[in-house]
């Protein structure tokens, strides 16, 4: 039901959008403004742990795919995003589930993980760097685009 709701609400801030302006307002200026939203309610209320937002960003993802929506798909990954910029100590902790989705065979899932991987960079720049020299090592070349 919750998953439900947010979709409704992305889909609802969406259609606002002029069709002309939906280029540079689109699926991931919507899906980045409710989740960082959302992530700071959960702040505040002192929701955040390393295990909820696992399970609150896979859960939606997964819902994202099932109801066949890259606007929840987006809004999961900016979510993960939001925790990685804002509790970047526990980065290391949700690497596993950044890297499943930095091998993702859709484009556009690998190109919004890359907020998580700028937001490590620019919170925890020795640690993310160091990380990141070993994927630009790997043979699979969705690693290696990501940080070249």
């Amino acid at each position: 039901m919750l998953f439900s709701n947010i979709l409704n609400h992305l889909n609802s801030e969406y259609a606002m959008i002029p069709e002309k302006e939906r280029i540079g307002k689109g699926i991931v200026f919507i899906s980045r403004y409710v989740a960082k939203e959302i992530f700071e309610y959960l702040r505040i209320e002192k929701l955040i742990d390393v295990q909820y937002i696992l399970n609150f960003t896979q859960i939606a993802f997964k819902h994202g795919e099932e109801q066949d929506s890259m606007l929840m798909k987006h809004f999961s990954l900016l979510f993960l995003a939001e925790f990685v910029l804002n509790v970047p100590n526990h980065f290391y902790e949700v690497i596993h589930l950044i890297e499943h989705h930095v091998n993702s065979p859709d484009w556009d899932v690998r190109e919004t993980i890359l907020f998580s991987v700028l937001y490590a960079v620019k919170k925890i720049p020795s640690r993310a760097f160091k990380l990141f020299s070993d994927w630009v090592k790997r043979e699979n070349e969705n690693f290696r685009r990501v940080v070249e």
